[in-house]
């Protein structure tokens, strides 16, 4: 059998005796660890997980609010940006994956969702990242998005509420959550 040069897969010499399941084999388990290797780095190399770790009071019909988080669950990582306890900073440019969550229980009649946006709060003529979720009585929400963006960029997970005020416990509720990570 030889070998490649930079990643070292194996390939049939034509002195092997033919057993083509086994060269493919081999053939295919080298490039599935070199490329899982790849992404693994990849994804690992810039991004950050962060959860709330205090009660945040989400006012009543009050349009969209910043959520905030304080403990970091996986540290950001590439030089990616946390500000204050709201913001991720993009630090270079590419395809990111992005996911904020939310729960609570509140009486039925009441609506909020959660989206991504960048810092400004956004608004009717303003686009989300990822749209919020509207449910009546709704007690989970989350949004996701995997898209690129420029180095730079800032980006916040928003709640919208229109509804009666109600609080996001991480004690007594799943914590909210805040994920950005490079994928490509």
């Amino acid at each position: 059998m030889g070998n490649t040069p930079r990643y070292g897969w194996a390939y049939p010499e034509s002195f092997d005796p033919p057993a083509t399941n086994l060269h493919i084999r081999d053939a295919l388990l080298g490039a599935e660890a070199t490329v899982g290797a790849l992404d693994d780095a990849v994804a690992a190399a810039y991004g950050i997980e962060v959860r709330a770790n205090a009660v945040q009071n989400i006012p009543a019909s009050n349009g969209a609010n910043k959520l905030t988080f304080g403990s970091v669950t996986q540290p950001a990582a590439g030089g990616t940006g946390w500000s204050g306890n709201n913001t991720v900073t993009i630090p270079v440019s590419g395809r990111y994956h992005c996911y904020a969550s939310a729960s609570t229980a509140f009486a039925s009649g009441n609506n909020f969702g959660v989206g991504i946006h960048g810092i400004a709060a956004p608004s009717a003529g303003t686009p989300w990242l990822a749209s919020p979720l509207f449910s009546n009585g709704q007690t989970d929400s989350f949004a996701s998005v995997t898209r690129w963006f420029a180095a730079g960029t800032q980006l916040c997970a928003w709640i919208y509420n229109n509804g009666a005020a109600f609080a996001l416990n991480p004690s007594t509720f799943k914590p909210a959550e805040f994920i950005v990570w490079k994928v490509a």
